[in-house]
């Protein structure tokens, strides 16, 4: 098996800025089938985003698809690829486990607003998002922006949905990229100004210590939400 990347450097930029970004990780010839996919479903889909009571205030409005709970065998296949595996335990290490495997979709005027995908009590404890990015990203579309080294830093501090950050780093990754950030990283997604939908693709794993639920409450500048009981659970 090839592994196309460097492992110390994979960890040692994992455990110091939170994220490891790699243009090139997929061949973008390989994911066209996955790209036909993506765009069937969003065709057949309503374009719903994921809206809960009292959720609005977030501003976080992706569409969801899970198709490896459909058993599809494109994403199945594209998860359990031996090159990301090898990556993600360069990452956190030979024992992980397999959490929520999710296509998103954002629609035209829509983003993602600040957040941490799981509880920030506990900095030993993270989920990790996998990030595959099928067609490029258009900086219109929504830029991935996120601020590397704040998985050390805590609770997201009070503020704006997308007001900048100091140390933000703003990507629009192109077709083929892999992106495995600590969901305790500061990130948020820009709104897509364009008719197209942004897409990405989420394979979220957690290590061995890390319940499979965890990322079942999110923290935002604006307050802490969950995703269970769909409350607010504190507001800032």
């Amino acid at each position: 098996m090839r592994v196309p990347f460097d492992v110390a450097a994979v960890r040692r930029d994992f455990m110091e800025l939170g994220a490891v970004i790699l243009p090139g990780f997929f061949d973008a010839r390989r994911l066209k089938p996955i790209v036909a996919a993506v765009d069937e479903h969003w065709k057949q889909s309503d374009k719903s985003p994921l809206r809960h009571s009292d959720f609005d205030r977030f501003e976080t409005y992706p569409t969801a698809w899970g198709p490896v709970a459909e058993a599809n065998p494109l994403f199945l296949t594209l998860r359990d690829d031996p090159d990301l595996v090898a990556l993600t335990r360069a990452a956190i290490g030979s024992d992980f486990t397999h959490g929520v495997d999710l296509v998103m979709y954002t629609g035209k005027g829509k983003g993602q607003a600040w957040h941490q995908d799981c509880p920030p009590d506990d900095l030993s404890k993270f989920t990790v998002n996998r990030l595959i990015y099928v067609r490029d990203v258009d900086p219109a579309q929504g830029a991935l922006v996120y601020v590397p080294g704040s998985h050390k830093f805590g609770r997201i501090p009070p503020g704006g949905n997308q007001d900048p950050m100091p140390g933000e780093v703003h990507l629009s990754p192109r077709a083929g990229t892999v992106a495995i950030m600590n969901s305790l990283c500061y990130h948020r997604v820009t709104a897509n100004q364009l008719n197209e939908p942004r897409v990405s693709i989420n394979f979220r794993v957690q290590p061995p210590n890390v319940a499979q639920d965890y990322d079942k409450v999110a923290a935002f500048r604006g307050g802490t939400y969950d995703f269970r009981t769909e409350k607010v659970l504190d507001q800032r």
